[in-house]
């Protein structure tokens, strides 16, 4: 088990999905033996408002509350494969950091004829910031009626390359596929022209 401890970003009061896959990513790939073609699934099962214990499967007790899980992680690697939960405990959150994502959003350009928005020029935050801040303002352009507000769901990522990942070495496009009823989105992930996975957010 690794206890992570976490930030609120600017004036939220729950940890952002971004900090939660990025420190996630950041332990698991310690324990890759290839970090090339690297897949990855998150999924977020609920909002977490204190820090979180990132824990193997196999390592799993039987008796966490189930209220606590709040998200889960898988990564390939060639025939390697990892999968882990992210698990809420009693530890509070105690800092805020400060996060304008109107830096990516003014990095980016918006194109509403072909439902899609596309980052052009380096912002200094994380691929996955970039991703979440560029689809969130791609949805709230496409369904500006839409009630309630917009939550990264899940992300799934083929083939990357990790170094380049974690260098912010990616320059994305993201390109709006279908509604299921504000339910789930489903938009497509590009980097450097080439398909790289979806992303997923909810309405609530």
């Amino acid at each position: 088990m690794i206890k992570l401890d976490f930030c609120f970003k600017g004036k939220r009061t729950y940890v952002h999905g971004t900090d939660i896959f990025d420190k996630s990513l950041e332990h698991i790939a310690s324990e890759l033996q290839h970090l090339n073609k690297i897949s990855v699934e998150m999924t977020f099962h609920g909002i977490a408002s204190k820090n979180l214990n990132l824990i193997a499967d196999q390592d799993l007790s039987d008796t966490v509350d189930q209220e606590n899980l709040k998200s889960t992680i898988s990564l390939r690697s060639g025939e390697q494969d990892l999968s882990y939960v992210l698990v809420q405990d009693h530890r509070p959150i105690t800092c805020t950091v400060p996060y304008r994502e109107e830096d990516i959003i003014e990095a980016s350009h918006l194109n509403l004829p072909d439902k899609s928005i596309e980052i052009k020029k380096p912002t200094g935050y994380s691929l996955i910031e970039q991703a979440v801040a560029m689809n969130k303002e791609l949805l709230k352009n496409l369904f500006p009626e839409a009630p309630g507000k917009w939550y990264f769901t899940k992300i799934k990522l083929r083939g990357i390359d990790l170094d380049k990942w974690l260098n912010k070495e990616y320059k994305f496009t993201i390109k709006f596929r279908k509604n299921l009823g504000f339910k789930l989105t489903d938009s497509l992930v590009y980097a450097d022209g080439n398909r790289l996975g979806n992303i997923y957010f909810s309405l609530s």
